[in-house]
């Protein structure tokens, strides 16, 4: 199953509970990786094949873009348009 795949399907049955961790993922990160894999065509199923995927590969995970310089998250930072969350599942992908 491609990694588009699973994190969909744990996006659709992967409800927030308390006790769980989530993470933060910077939303330009994200949207870039889902523009990697396609996401937002699930009709076309990449191999593994780089020139097979979507062309805008985003490299490491980072989330500079969500803190100040002192470390600290913005304090106007929103959800789906700063940041998404995404749980640990998904992560460890």
């Amino acid at each position: 199953m491609a990694q588009r795949d699973v994190i969909r399907q744990l996006e659709d049955t992967d409800y927030m509970k308390p006790g769980d961790t989530w993470f933060l993922i910077s939303t330009p990160w994200f949207n870039q990786w889902k523009c990697y894999v396609m996401y937002d065509n699930p009709t076309s199923f990449p191999d593994e094949e780089e020139e097979e995927l979507g062309t805008c590969r985003p490299g490491p995970i980072s989330n500079s873009y969500l803190l100040e310089e002192d470390g600290n998250l913005k304090p106007f930072a929103t959800e789906t348009y700063d940041y998404d969350l995404v749980g640990l599942k998904s992560l460890v992908l």
